[in-house]
């Protein structure tokens, strides 16, 4: 099971807990995510970009590196069509040059996927 493999390379002192390059967390589109069940409520709509005077137009976040196994963390969401992506690497461990170098990277992935025919 995925799970106890990710804890074995997290917790192993050869690879200092960063089995891999990156992880990806995608959350999905915000929109199409339901509401956190209410008591004494028995549905569950879909949670919203707006609700009445107040508008959530970005949403950014982050996974915990306590038992990750990878090097750059990414957390992606999607909000009204647009989607953002917090990349969470561990410093010190990694500088912030070779930050910026792979975010600069993965910003081309994301345009080469972006506009590929399929």
């Amino acid at each position: 099971d995925i799970g106890r493999l990710v804890d074995s390379y997290a917790t192993s002192s050869a690879s200092k807990g960063r089995a891999w390059s990156a992880g990806i967390t995608n959350v999905g589109e915000y929109e199409r995510q339901r509401v956190v069940p209410r008591q004494g409520v028995s549905e569950r709509g879909n949670l919203q970009a707006k609700r009445g005077d107040y508008e959530i137009e970005e949403i950014y976040y982050a996974t915990s590196h306590a038992r990750v196994g990878c090097t750059f963390p990414v957390g992606c969401i999607t909000v009204k069509g647009k989607m953002s992506c917090t990349i969470n690497p561990p410093w010190p461990l990694i500088s912030e040059e070779r930050s910026k170098t792979f975010a600069d990277a993965f910003v081309e992935i994301l345009k080469v996927v972006a506009t590929e025919q399929g």
